[in-house]
């Protein structure tokens, strides 16, 4: 039944190699026979690994991505305009229109979030788009397409609880939570393992991410806190930064990334995310993780068992002066990591897709 059946995964645009593109990649791995498509696919930024796969693109990719921001209100009908009538199932995955593709067999729509400029999401970026586009004359038409296009799946996955939530709220449709996964395998405990390192932040350096609230405490304490990422408001963060206690190291490579994770103290989790693979990342290495107590970290992190959870900046300052890194078993980190392994994730997902094929004929 696997090796006859055609599935197609829809995704939103590829323009970068981030999180939602790595957790593609797992749905890919799952059915390695698959076919994607998206409106455009800026390969130059993916690594090579990615390019195996077969990547089917809109009509006119380069003009979408040149319009950038302009492109947004036209991509409900981009997907509206995929030809998927050749496949059995289709899969659309991500934060965006992907779910509005016109597919009349079985619809999975995997969703990381609900748009968040349309629905007033913390972590938007509708100011920088209302910015370059006066985006908020067509939110009602856009909003409307949306909720529309939520009713089509015949079922939704979501990756968070967090998210669950807001799929009831926004779209008023049930669905199933399946995690993302981490590497394991790559994020481990190593030779360069210790706790005399510095606290370490690993995030993109964007507003949102609260990393200016990590920075103010760093400063204060006269802790040595080293940041790994690039971003928008890299200027802004070096600014309030005191160089003798905080080093912004920008883009590393993974081996490099892992050895800071093994040499430091603790993870700084300072932002709100949907799920956030860091905090797993660091756990996977032994780590502990001190994370803003809200969102898809409470899922992950385990109050003082495998971290701590704060809820204001002075919970984050008496955490940072009292901490005592081996007072968290990395045996308690490494086998909470585990749980959202890759084969973990392959398994669940697996699991549901196949569970609703046979529920539904197919």
């Amino acid at each position: 039944m696997e090796k006859d059946l055609k599935i197609a995964i829809v995704t939103d645009p590829l323009k970068v190699y981030g999180g939602l593109e790595r957790h593609l990649e797992g749905v890919i791995n799952t059915f390695p026979k698959s076919v994607i498509f998206t409106p455009y696919f800026k390969k130059e930024v993916f690594p090579k690994s990615f390019l195996k796969y077969d990547i089917k693109v809109s009509k006119h990719p380069n003009l979408l991505a040149n319009l950038k921001y302009i492109s947004i209100p036209f991509l409900p009908i981009i997907f509206e305009n995929f030809d998927l009538s050749d496949f059995d199932l289709v899969i659309s995955m991500g934060a965006g229109f992907s779910k509005c593709i016109s597919f009349k067999k079985i619809h999975i729509a995997y969703v990381l979030t609900p748009p968040r400029f349309l629905w007033n999401l913390a972590n938007s970026t509708q100011d920088r788009i209302k910015s370059k586009l006066p985006l908020y004359i067509i939110n009602n038409y856009l909003r409307v397409k949306d909720f529309t296009s939520a009713q089509n799946p015949s079922y939704i996955f979501v990756n968070s609880e967090v998210v669950k939530k807001r799929v009831e709220k926004f779209y008023r449709r049930d669905s199933t939570v399946i995690y993302p996964f981490v590497d394991t395998e790559l994020f481990k405990m190593n030779n360069n393992f210790s706790y005399e390192g510095n606290f370490l932040i690993i995030s993109r350096l964007e507003k949102y991410k609260n990393i200016d609230l990590a920075i103010s405490v760093f400063n204060k304490l006269k802790i040595k806190l080293d940041i790994i990422g690039e971003g928008s408001y890299r200027k802004e963060l070096e600014k309030i930064a005191d160089k003798r206690y905080i080093n912004f190291l920008g883009y590393v490579k993974d081996s490099y990334l892992i050895d800071k994770i093994n040499e430091s103290k603790a993870l700084i989790f300072p932002g709100a995310e949907d799920f956030g693979l860091t905090p797993i990342e660091a756990l996977a290495c032994g780590k502990a993780v001190i994370g803003y107590n809200k969102d898809g970290v409470k899922e992950t992190i385990i109050d003082k068992k495998t971290g701590y959870l704060f809820n204001s900046r002075d919970e984050l300052e008496k955490i940072v002066r009292n901490f005592n890194a081996q007072s968290i078993s990395k045996e308690d980190c490494r086998e909470r990591a585990e749980k959202f392994s890759k084969e973990n994730f392959h398994l669940n997902l697996r699991k549901n897709v196949f569970n609703i094929i046979e529920k539904n004929g197919i």
